[in-house]
């Protein structure tokens, strides 16, 4: 069983009536498994010790579709599942959870939302409903950035992400336990974060800081007060603006090794956090993210890639 964060369990047809015993159980484990990492916050008071290790025994375990294993031990150490078979040993260290009539499956895993993310950085869409809404600016991308707004590779979507516990449970109780947030404004978006359901705040819920670029071919709006005309307003010049920031990131990629090997030759670069992370993309240590609205966007992905 690869990929789960945090098992689900659901009562078998058979075990119903016992439904406000396994609330209290799977509510006990939630809060074991929440802790099993290591937090960086100091303990206020006396400090309480939490099991790591659980084992979780006869359980009826759903390990993919149409595979089922009648009752199992899953042991689980560190909140990650070390193990998961039939009449499993249990570890003498382990806290043991018998949790026969019960059912466990995998917890789904949301890869792609705006999950946590602000109204500044949720994609606008125009709705005949709300004629006359506006839509809120995006956030400027504090520190030297790239000379086109709608690219801030360097952005982060773990800085802006917030109410998680008021939004969590309820994809929770849809069997969902982690979720990939990215931010949804802009050409080059930002990069995603990895945060678990378990309703707690950012620092605790996250799991990964940076899972993929996100990117899309977005166009700029003509600001109608000042008259100005932003770049770009066409599916081309959204095209033509993907390319350049890889061209650019990949000359900033080539620039820095030529600098590091001749210094005292070249002048020094300036320090640009949108240009570190195309060069990222373009030497391809980072997933990329392609917001495809439409068949025609997916057909056009593959040639806006500079080689």
């Amino acid at each position: 069983m690869v990929g789960v964060f945090s098992p689900l369990i659901i009562p078998s047809p058979h075990s119903m009536k016992r439904f406000p015993l396994l609330a209290v159980v799977l509510a006990v484990l939630c809060c074991s498994f929440a802790v099993a990492r290591d937090s960086s916050t100091p303990s206020v008071g006396v400090h309480r010790y939490t099991p790591r290790v659980h084992a979780l025994i006869n359980a009826t375990v759903i390990t993919a579709p149409g595979s089922t294993l009648e009752n199992a031990t899953i042991v689980l150490r560190d909140g990650l599942i070390e193990s998961v078979g039939i009449d499993g040993s249990v570890p003498e260290d382990a806290r043991v959870w018998d949790l026969a009539g019960k059912i466990v499956y995998p917890g789904f895993i949301d890869a792609y939302s705006h999950f946590g993310m602000p109204e500044e950085l949720v994609p606008f869409v125009r709705n005949p409903k709300d004629w006359g809404k506006k839509k809120k600016p995006t956030p400027e991308q504090a520190g030297p950035g790239y000379w086109n707004p709608l690219v801030t590779t360097q952005r982060k979507a773990i800085d802006y992400v917030g109410g998680l516990g008021k939004t969590a449970g309820k994809r929770s109780d849809l069997g969902f336990a982690a979720v990939a947030s990215f931010p949804g404004r802009g050409i080059f978006r930002g990069q995603g974060a990895l945060l678990s359901l378990n309703g707690k705040s950012a620092n605790e819920a996250s799991i990964a800081l940076s899972v993929a670029q996100h990117v899309s071919f977005e166009r700029a709006e003509s600001d109608w007060k000042t008259g100005e005309v932003n770049y770009p307003t066409s599916l081309m010049g959204s095209m033509a603006l993907v390319r350049q920031a890889l061209y650019d990131g990949k000359w900033r990629q080539n620039y820095g090794r030529a600098y590091g090997e001749h210094g005292d030759k070249l002048e020094r670069p300036v320090e640009n956090a949108a240009l570190d992370a195309l060069g990222e993309l373009v030497s391809e240590s980072q997933l990329t993210l392609f917001h495809a609205r439409d068949e025609l966007d997916l057909s056009l992905i593959h040639i806006s890639e500079p080689t």
